[in-house]
């Protein structure tokens, strides 16, 4: 695909967006969770980050594909939380992603793929998310789910845009659940479906008369007594051009002070084509991204980098589709506070 089929940011980048609304895990980890308020948090934020795809100028272009072993980090000290991805798998291709603060940690591994049904197209992100949240009293409840299919409309003519559809479950340890639906598409209708609802069960299975409603590109209320507790932010001026991004989006390319000489020579943001896309620098993106794909399956043919299976030098297995980072002087953090990059393979 050309290089101007892309946006100027990675899927890497992509995934980090999810973090864009982490103040809803802050709020749950204050919420109790017996009534089913930390859980009623926990679905909100699992609607929240599919909300970076609501402009309908975003899907006309896609992240650009990570090499195997690209890397990106996102340190907030203003949100209080760091997270770190990393591309572990060409093929299939996986990618692991951890994010932390005082009360909860996130662990997401995708398995990205796309089936093509003629006018739309199915994107899958197989792998479980799990949140674990430090309550008040210090107790700690886990949360699991998997995100949603999603659909791109429209892939051969018409206007393109992207929806989820269908169920999501999410699991606590402690015995309750949600229930997230996202309403379906008419056979007649030629328009996105953006209304989801949110039910809230306890242990037994009871309903527990709290939920939510709205809309995943956005706000969600609180039922029933319609609290707003989650609102899109906005996107930037003039959204066509400037792919159709909110701000938070838009910043994860910039080298800031806290980056500035600390970030390994694997991060996204030292990527040359998409730092060249990003500057409209079209021909010379084009040309960079060709020489990073054949250096890519260079490398293979001579062995250095496998072309099936698992190498990650930041993260670690614990169990099937779940990795998280490796801890201790091997670990990313620890390298990145002596400034040593060893473990990481050349890339560009």
């Amino acid at each position: 695909m050309p290089v101007t089929a892309n946006e100027p940011l990675s899927l890497l980048q992509r995934y980090a967006e999810t973090m864009e609304y982490c103040t809803l895990l802050d709020s749950a980890a204050k919420a109790p969770v017996e009534t089913g308020e930390q859980i009623l948090y926990i679905a909100a934020f699992a609607i929240s980050c599919l909300s970076n795809t609501r402009s309908k100028d975003r899907a006309l272009r896609k992240p650009f594909n990570p090499l195997l072993n690209e890397t990106f980090e996102l340190v907030r000290e203003d949100l209080n939380f760091r997270f770190l991805a990393e591309k572990i798998s060409h093929r299939p291709p996986i990618m692991a992603t951890y994010a932390e603060s005082e009360k909860w940690t996130y662990s997401y591994c995708p398995q990205p793929a796309q089936k093509f049904w003629g006018k739309s197209a199915e994107i899958i992100s197989d792998g479980p998310i799990t949140i674990s949240v430090e309550s008040p009293d210090s107790e700690t409840t886990t949360y699991g789910y998997v995100m949603p299919t999603t659909y791109l409309r429209n892939v051969i003519a018409g206007e393109k845009y992207v929806e989820p559809a269908g169920q999501v479950t999410i699991i606590a340890s402690s015995g309750h659940k949600a229930v997230v639906e996202f309403k379906s598409k008419s056979i007649f209708s030629g328009q996105r479906t953006e209304d989801v609802s949110v039910k809230i069960f306890g242990p037994q299975n009871k309903e527990l008369g709290i939920g939510l409603q709205g809309k995943w590109t956005a706000e969600l209320v609180r039922t029933p007594d319609n609290m707003r507790i989650w609102e899109a932010s906005s996107l930037l001026p003039e959204p066509r051009l400037r792919y159709g991004m909110p701000s938070f989006c838009a910043s994860l390319n910039q080298v800031t002070d806290i980056e500035k000489g600390k970030i390994p020579p694997t991060d996204s943001r030292l990527r040359p084509d998409q730092r060249c896309l990003e500057e409209c620098r079209i021909e010379e993106a084009e040309e960079l991204k060709k020489e990073l794909e054949e250096f890519q399956r260079e490398k293979r043919k001579q062995g250095k980098i496998v072309a099936e299976g698992v190498s990650s030098a930041w993260f670690t297995k614990i169990e099937d589709g779940v990795w998280v980072p490796i801890q201790g002087e091997n670990g990313y953090w620890e390298s990145r506070k002596r400034g040593e990059w060893n473990a990481c393979p050349t890339l560009w």
